[in-house]
Order: C-alpha cells, then structure tokens, then sequence
C-alpha cells in the first residue's frame, strides 16, 4: 500500500575501517562511513537513486544516499520534512530543522527518531535533482556524545565528484490511445484441458523445514487429441508424476525466477468430456523461497518452513496451470504438522486426526473459481479465536502466545469490514475466512490466498485505542488496521471476483479508504484520496507512465503509484460521477453479475454500466486505457475565463470540474463546469482584476493545475 521505494537486493559486501572514505560513483559524491563494516542495497526506482550502505548485523546502523527528482520536492527539504513527518505519525519525533549546506550547497538539516532509530539529513538542490544524505543509528548511539558526534561528522562529510551533472532528459510520454491498448490485449485462446480438481496431502516439519506433498489430481479434456499437459510447481525437488502406479514420462524446464514447467505426457490421449486422474509427488528438505524485491513484489519471502513460523503464500507446491485453465480447481487439502502445532488454512475446515504424534488438519473448497494464487496455509503454535459476520461468514484468528487483545482488536476490524464488504458485493461464496499471524525471515508482509489472509510482525502492534480521525494513510499506525481491511477486501475483488490483479490493487485502496471514511469522517477519507492523487502526481517524475490496463504497467518504475494510487482516485470520481447511491447500486450488481469470473477491464465496466444504466466506456477509456490526467492551465481573458487542456494525450472528459475565482476584494466564487474538450471559455463571475484561479480547489477530481495564476 505504500507509496515507497521498492528494493533490489545487491550481493556486495564490504569490511572498511572506521570512517573509511566511500566513493559512490553512481550518485556523484563520496562520503565518510561511520560504522565497522555495510552492505549495500540499491533502492532505486526509476529516476529516484537510493542506495542504502548499513551494517549486515540490521541494526538500524546505516548512510542512505538518495538523489530525487526536483519535480517530486520543488521546495527541497521542507517538502521532504513534510512527507516524513506525515508518514511517521505518531511514531515520529522532530529534533531540529535548520539551515545547513551540503558540500557547500545551501540546504537544510533534518534531525528526528522514529522506531526505536535517530537520524540526521542534510539535504539540497543541486541541478534538476534534490540530494541527501542520511545517517541513522539506534538512539542510544546517538545519546552517547562520541558516537553522535561522529555520526553527525559522517553526514557532513559529503563531497561532491566532478561538475553538476546535465539535466535529464524528458520522459517520454504514452500516446497510446484506448483502441490501442486493446489491441496490445493477448487474446484469451480456450484451452484443450483443465485440471478440475485436487486432492494434496503435506507432511510439514517445522523442526527440519521439510516438506512432502501428494496430490492426486484430475485432468479434464476440453478438446480432442489431449496426449500431453504443462503444469507449474515451485521450490519443491524429486518432482514425479505417476498413473496406476505407473512413472509417466516428463520434461521440466530449468525454473526461471519462481517457476518450473513441467510437460507431461498423458499414458493416452483424451477426447473431449474425458477426465483421468494422475498422481504427483514432490519434496524439500528446506522449504524456503524469497524473490528480490522487484518493481511490483508485493512478498519478499514467499514461503518459509520454520520452527516459530512456517507458511506458504505464493509457492506452487501442488501442479497448477496457471494460464488456461485459470486455476479454477477444487481443492482438498490435507496438512499433517507434529502435535503442538496448529495450522491455518483457507477452505472449509474439517476434521482433526492424531496418530503417532501427527495431527492432520483438512480443509475444503468446492468451488470452481479461478484464483490468483495457490491455496497458502500457515503453521505454528497457535491460539485461535473466532467469530461470525450478520451476513453469516466465519471468521478464525489465529496469532501466538499472549496475542490475544491484538487478536480481539483485530477481529472487531475483520467484522466491520466484511460486513461492509457483504452489502456492497453480496456474500462470499465460500462460508469461512481465516488469518494468521506470520514471521518472515526478511521483511513484512500483508498477502491474500484464496481463503486465508497472512499478516506479519510489523502490522500485529497494538491499536486499541488509536483515534483514526486526520491521519495519513500511510501513518505507521492506521496501517496496522488497514492492512487488514486491505487484504480481506481482496477476497471479494481477486477471488470471488478475479478483477485484474493491478485494478485488484487499486480497488483494494478505494476500499480501505471507504472504511477509514466510515470510522474517522469524510474529512479524513477525502484527505487520504488527496494524498493519493499527490503521490501518483508526484510519481510521474520517476519514469515513463503507462495506462492502468497496459501489460507494460508491470514494467514501470511507478507501478505502484499507477496501481494502488490513480485506480483508487478514478474509483472515487467514478462513485462521485454517478452519486454513492447509483455507484453501490451498480459496483453491488457488478459483483453479483460476475460471481466466480475472471473478467476483462471492459466485461467489468460493461457490468458496471448494466447496473449504473449508463454507458461508462468513456470512463473505463481515459482513466484506464490511457496513461496520464489532465493537466489544466487557467487564465482571464478579458472577462472571460479560458481554461485548457494541455497535456499531450488527448483531452479528458471532466463533466463536473470546480474552478475557484479569488478576487482581490470580496469573497471567491466556485463555479461548477463541464469540460469536454482541450479548451472552454465561461464569463467570470467577479471583476478579473488582480483575481486568480484554483482548478478543483477541494482535490476532488485527478487534476493538475500548470502555469501560474492569474
């Protein structure tokens, strides 16, 4: 959910002395390295360069070099002072703010704590980009003179390398129009088989990390002349697939990053309507599977077999066709853990059995729905505690030892959320939802499986009294609610609807923002939208913006500013465009209408239009089929006020858009506009001397205002 830089992780590590001179070549500057030893990441996205030097002990111990674009902070430090401050909440304390130079650049230094850590920024403008350096330490480095003074030393030690360098080039912008984007759609071919149903059986060992699974599954033909299938596992080893006992001949890709391809030959051909039911087997003796923090990895650690904690989310460790056939199957689960152990799991829970100091838990899922990912589970010493929605859902809990208030605190949010979810999407077609409290062994994590919802350690603190009223989306405190708002919201929009995973994301945000509306007002609901169409603004600096619907959105450096950010904003101006009471009516006959589907962007709003009894496909067409937003710029002209459209895609259609007109004496007027073209001209309300104007003053709609005005 937040708008933050992502990490690609670089195997370099590094053993200098105390204050060793560290030349960034990349960045331009060098600088004095205060602690023993640092590894590096480099946490750069798009034009933003962040490379991350700290001590491989993750103490806290670390010098952040970070280059942003000028565009995203025009007022330098006091703009990043601001972002800070919103994001750390409550949890962030300021010590100073000053003037200070960095290697002889007029700048600003930026002292505060936050989570346990202190840290000190000296920042400025330099060129077309803004320039800081950050030194943090645990506090109690700083609360010892010595150690705080040479920290501090280290982040004036800065110097430049060479001449400022040229301004960057323009970033290109998309064109392509919606007719376009629909052309780039890879056709949807039906497939000549389907996997219809699993039956896997797991032996996990938390003391060993080990892993076993069978699964017999069943293959059915949806043409004639099938000899042959290719289904995907992940991280699981001695893969057989067998039939009557009998070894079946198979040819396995090398894995790319995540997945192993598996072709196997059927022992005959199928016709169509023909099903035949094979055998799969597969072990790990280390169940461990993280990916480097790519551009849109929501997931550092896919799935881990621990002692403490064990789960798995993305890994594919039961075969599935994850193209065709849409991994519709149903499934029958069965996990066997050593007694003591609880496991966590989606589907419909059945019996527990003992033997020989195994438990085996089975879970079920009867449903044919296609599904983003596997079924994920969850293992450790659990306690549990449970409850059921109005609309008649369970819902399991389950966290460690001692956790119990965060698990009450928790369900209270789970209740209110689904039962908001209930009447705006109608029940899940599945009777149960279970949580569980996760530990990765690297970073955090809020992931939804079909049917279960994993949260880690950072989002488990404890909110009972958090008053929610004016905070930032992005306040370290809302999250600790909001993520679980967020991932449940994902059982309605990625699984019992299969939307797109990108307008899944952005849904999911609307979503969470509608809740938070519910608990602390309008003003804090339509400060979160405001915050959210600034971040995407802002983002558009980073790197090339592509349209919400576009295959290459997954390749842009502002995925996550495009995905969680802009969808949220247009699913707000839609609600605004068609009233709350026809936009509930119309996103409530939606879902109903596709229950159990895998729609496209255009079998959606044409389900929308259904409901809303108007035709949205100009709506669907510029806000998702097209990159950008209008960028509007405001003058008089005589008495008259010109307004223009002057980004270079093509003009947006803004059927209700305020304008503010700030006389020089008196009070301002709004007037209320419909623009539907590059240019309008409306008289002015008020003398145009020394007046100016405010496009959509009240941050309604997903506008820029350029130039200055008048």
């Amino acid at each position: 959910m937040r708008l933050s830089l992502l990490v690609t992780l670089l195997s370099l590590l590094a053993l200098p002395a105390l204050a060793e001179r560290v030349v960034d070549e990349e960045a331009g500057l060098a600088f004095e390295y205060p602690f023993p030893q640092y590894s590096i990441e480099d946490m750069s996205q798009g034009r933003a360069l962040v490379h991350m030097y700290s001590t491989p002990d993750g103490q806290g111990h670390r010098v952040v070099i970070i280059s942003l674009p000028k565009a995203m902070f025009p007022q330098g430090m006091a703009d990043r002072r601001r972002s800070i401050s919103q994001v750390g909440g409550d949890r962030y304390t300021e010590h100073r703010f000053e003037a200070a130079d960095l290697a002889g650049l007029q700048g600003h230094a930026l002292e505060y704590s936050a989570q346990g850590l202190r840290a000190l920024e000296i920042g400025a403008i330099r060129g077309d980009a803004l320039v800081i350096i950050q030194v943090a330490a645990p506090i109690a480095d700083w609360n010892n003179p010595d150690q705080a003074a040479q920290l501090r030393a280290a982040a004036r030690s800065v110097e430049f390398l060479g001449e400022e360098p040229p301004a960057a080039e323009a970033i290109e912008e998309d064109l392509s129009t919606a007719d376009d984007l629909r052309a780039e759609w890879p056709d949807r071919a039906a497939p000549d088989w389907r996997i219809a149903a699993h039956d896997v059986r797991l032996r996990v060992n938390p003391a060993e990390g080990s892993v076993e699974v069978e699964d017999d599954f069943v293959v059915e033909a949806l043409a004639d002349g099938v000899e042959a299938i290719q289904v995907s596992t992940s991280v699981v080893e001695e893969v057989r697939f067998d039939h009557g006992g009998e070894g079946l001949a198979v040819a396995t890709t090398e894995p790319d990053e995540i997945l192993s391809r598996h072709g196997v030959t059927l022992p005959e051909p199928l016709s169509v309507g023909d099903t035949i039911t094979l055998t799969y087997r597969a072990k790990s003796a280390d169940y461990f599977q993280n990916v480097p923090n790519q551009l849109v990895a929501e997931v550092s650690v896919l799935g881990q077999v621990r002692e403490a904690s064990s789960y798995s989310s993305h890994v594919v460790y039961y075969p599935i066709d994850p193209t065709g056939g849409g991994n519709d199957a149903t499934v029958s689960l069965s996990i066997s853990v050593p007694d003591g152990y609880v496991v966590a799991a989606g589907g419909e829970a059945g019996d527990q059995e003992t033997v020989d100091g195994w438990t085996t838990y089975r879970f079920r899922n009867d449903l044919s729905i296609p599904r983003l990912l596997p079924f994920g589970w969850a293992i450790a010493r659990y306690i549990q505690h449970s409850a059921t929605t109005t609309g008649g859902t369970r819902i399991d809990w389950y966290g460690y030892e001692g956790e119990e208030a965060l698990l009450e605190q928790r369900m209270e949010v789970a209740l209110e959320a689904a039962e908001t979810f209930e009447d705006m999407m109608g029940p899940l077609p599945w009777g149960r939802i279970a949580f569980a409290h996760v530990s990765p062994e690297e970073r955090e994590m809020g992931v939804s499986t079909p049917g279960l919802i994993m949260i880690s350690d950072e989002y488990f603190d404890d909110f009972g009294d958090l008053d929610l009223a004016g905070r930032s989306v992005n306040d370290p405190a809302v999250l600790d609610p909001l993520v679980v708002v967020d991932e449940l919201s994902h059982q309605w929009n990625a699984y019992a609807v299969s939307l797109p995973n990108e307008l899944a994301e952005g849904v999911a945000t609307f979503l969470d923002l509608l809740w938070l509306g519910e608990q602390a007002g309008e003003d804090t609901y339509r400060q979160g939208m405001r915050e959210l169409a600034e971040g995407y603004i802002q983002s558009r600096s980073l790197g090339e913006d592509v349209p919400v619907a576009s295959p290459r959105v997954y390749e842009s450096p502002i995925y996550r500013s495009i995905a969680f950010a802009k969808v949220a904003v247009v699913m707000d101006m839609l609600m605004q465009h068609l009233g709350r009471e026809r936009f509930f009516a119309a996103w409530s006959a939606a879902f109903s209408e596709l229950r159990g589907q895998r729609p496209t962007y255009d079998e959606f709003f044409q389900a929308l239009s259904d409901g809303a009894g108007e035709d949205l496909t100009w709506f669907e067409d510029q806000w998702l089929l097209r990159s950008g937003l209008p960028r509007i710029r405001a003058a008089f002209r005589g008495d008259d006020i010109i307004l223009e459209q002057v980004q270079p895609q093509e003009s947006f259609r803004l059927p209700s858009l305020e304008v503010r007109v700030v006389p020089n004496q008196g009070d301002a007027q709004v007037l209320s506009v419909s623009m539907d073209g590059r240019d309008l001209t409306v008289p002015s309300p008020v003398d145009v001397r020394g007046a100016r104007l405010e496009i959509d003053p009240e941050g309604l709609l997903l506008v820029e205002q350029v130039g200055h005005p008048d």
